[in-house]
């Protein structure tokens, strides 16, 4: 029987490798919602591009907020109980008149908490491959938190990962989780994946959620799996492995970051 407690919160991440085809993507995640890692935790968190990847231009497809994807997750959330963080879906977002790469959170009940539109968008050349997500998405321009029982959580989808700033925002605003759903290039992962996460986690002192892709990802490029649940300290409670689908999980306790937070009081000892 799943234990309750507003100071602790059971976090399954789903580490997924998703193409185009969003009835098969369904099904890979079917098979990942039975494992009970899944089903004993209280938040399922997954990756960017959650139930479709596209590998091809040609591929690009975009949804509303009441298509397709986001009431999918809506229907699991309520059959099974579960908080659920879509990382990302492509979204034909009205307010700023494109496509956004956002996050949508949403509660046991079915009900979206809070969406998040990616701030920093991926334009770089990496191996004779350039991904120009500025071509294809509006960037979103504001931070954004929801509360999780009573943990305070801070929304990010992966390349915004580098600009420390945005964490360091959400911690001033007593943020005990930071979310970085990602499909991490395999090129920049090895070099960068497990030193940015830890890094934000242990300046921050906060817990960082990071669901990554594996397998094929946009421009035929690998990912780099390797999913992390971060504590505050910066030590990987779970990690998965670089190239299959499967679910992490770990106790998130808010004891743990009023500890560390006491034991080094980054926040008000800084100076600039």
């Amino acid at each position: 029987m799943l234990m309750i407690s507003e100071d602790t919160l059971k976090v399954a991440v789903f580490q997924l490798n998703m193409t185009h085809d969003i009835e098969q993507n369904k099904h890979q995640l079917m098979n990942l919602i039975s494992k009970t890692s899944a089903q004993d935790a209280e938040l399922w968190a997954l990756p960017e591009c959650t139930l479709f990847r596209h590998q091809a231009l040609k591929d690009f497809s975009h949804f509303a907020m009441d298509e397709t994807i986001v009431p999918w997750f809506q229907d699991h959330a309520k059959t099974y109980k579960k908080w659920i963080l879509i990382g990302s879906f492509f979204y034909n977002n009205p307010e700023l008149k494109g496509t956004t790469n956002t996050s949508v959170l949403i509660n046991p009940e079915g009900t979206i908490i809070q969406d998040y539109n990616k701030i920093h968008l991926f334009d770089v050349t990496i191996d004779n491959l350039s991904f120009l997500e500025s071509d294809r998405f509006k960037a979103g321009t504001t931070q954004k938190t929801a509360r999780i029982k009573s943990f305070l959580c801070g929304f990010s989808i992966c390349f915004d990962i580098r600009f420390p700033e945005l964490y360091r925002l959400y911690a001033e605003l007593g943020a005990q989780i930071c979310f970085v759903p990602s499909s991490f290039t395999k090129t920049t992962g090895t070099h960068h994946w497990h030193t940015l996460c830890r890094a934000r986690a242990i300046e921050n002192q906060c817990y960082i959620i990071a669901p990554n892709q594996c397998g094929i990802g946009t421009n035929h490029a690998q990912t780099y799996g390797h999913s992390l649940i971060v504590d505050p300290f910066g030590k990987i409670l779970a990690e998965a492995s670089s190239d299959t689908p499967e679910v992490i999980s770990a106790t998130l306790s808010l004891k743990r970051v009023t500890q560390t937070r006491r034991l080094f009081p980054l926040l008000s000892a800084k100076k600039l």
